[in-house]
């Protein structure tokens, strides 16, 4: 059986958008925050320019699992998992 050489750089990457995934939960779900039009400081800014790049985490994140599944083997007992 051949050994899969480990990509530390994708592991990496899948790491910090677990973590930039975990602090949208935490600015959105907290409501850290508040409306710009409520409340117009520095410290909201920078909340909602955070919440912008954290965004971006979930599409990389799907992104790195697409790539690691599509040298999965395929197989039907999966999909039949996932709908029951």
């Amino acid at each position: 059986m051949k050994e899969k050489a480990r990509q530390a750089n994708i592991e990496l990457l899948r790491i910090v958008a677990m973590l930039m995934i975990v602090m949208l939960h935490y600015i959105v779900k907290g409501q850290a925050a508040i409306s710009l039009v409520e409340k117009f400081t520095m410290e909201n800014m920078m909340l909602w320019f955070v919440k912008a790049l954290c965004i971006v985490a979930v599409n990389v994140y799907v992104l790195i699992s697409g790539y690691f599944l599509l040298e999965a083997k395929w197989k039907i007992s999966r999909l039949i998992e996932l709908s029951t």
